[in-house]
């Protein structure tokens, strides 16, 4: 049987972005730098390593007849190479459907290579219904109702501010920094990881839907008029 598999912000062929979130692949003098605070460009070499990780540690969960939702910033560089480039990666992971959904840094030029490519995508697996994009958000459809939203985009940053904001919420950052964080480990992750994850939240709402409960949480009294009402 396929499984649907989730993923974010691989940044192939990005040495900046080891430097950012600490990524393996560093050499020991880079890993020094880093520490140090000292400028200096990433090797090809430790971006090979790096590439070769995150491939790895999909092809070693994913099958061929798999379905890979992908929520954005596949690949960074040169824009001239960027079809070919991307091209390369995907030829190397097991499976061929693979869905986008467009992040900031990814050129239009690499979208016919998807199976469909769209900016916010409504996926269902078994009976989960799912609300996926690039960027988290603070309101999704049904999220008043416990529909779970993926994202990616903010590299594992965003989660304690989110948190805060929407205590409960049924959201969480999919790309591969925050995956990491969470499993350990720089893979994608499938329905039963989610709903471990995700599933048991209370939910958090702060539309129409949950009025009074949004009152409630903001410190009001529901059962007093607003001034101005």
């Amino acid at each position: 049987m396929s499984k649907d598999w989730f993923i974010s912000d691989t940044h192939f062929d990005h040495g900046n972005i080891m430097k950012y979130c600490d990524r393996p692949g560093l050499t020991d003098a880079e890993q020094k730098s880093l520490a140090a605070s000292e400028d200096f460009k990433v090797s090809n070499d430790s971006i090979v390593r790096m590439n070769d990780m995150l491939i790895d540690e999909i092809n070693t969960l994913v099958m061929p007849e798999d379905r890979i939702w992908h929520l954005g910033d596949v690949l960074f560089g040169n824009k001239k190479h960027v079809f070919d480039n991307c091209r390369r990666f995907l030829n190397r992971i097991k499976c061929k459907e693979i869905h986008l959904c467009r992040g900031n840094h990814d050129h239009p030029a690499i979208e016919k290579l998807f199976s469909s490519v769209q900016d916010v995508a409504y996926v269902r697996v078994g009976k989960q219904k799912l609300f996926v994009s690039h960027y988290a958000h603070a309101v999704w459809d049904q999220s008043h109702r416990g529909r779970i939203h993926l994202y990616g985009h903010s590299h594992a940053t965003a989660e304690e501010g989110l948190d805060a904001m929407m205590p409960g919420r049924k959201s969480g950052d999919v790309g591969v920094d925050n995956l990491a964080k969470v499993f350990g480990r720089y893979a994608p992750i499938d329905i039963t990881q989610i709903n471990d994850w995700l599933g048991s939240r209370e939910g958090h709402s702060i539309d129409h839907h949950t009025r009074e409960k949004t009152k409630q949480w903001l410190g009001k009294d529901p059962n007093k008029p607003e001034e101005g009402g």
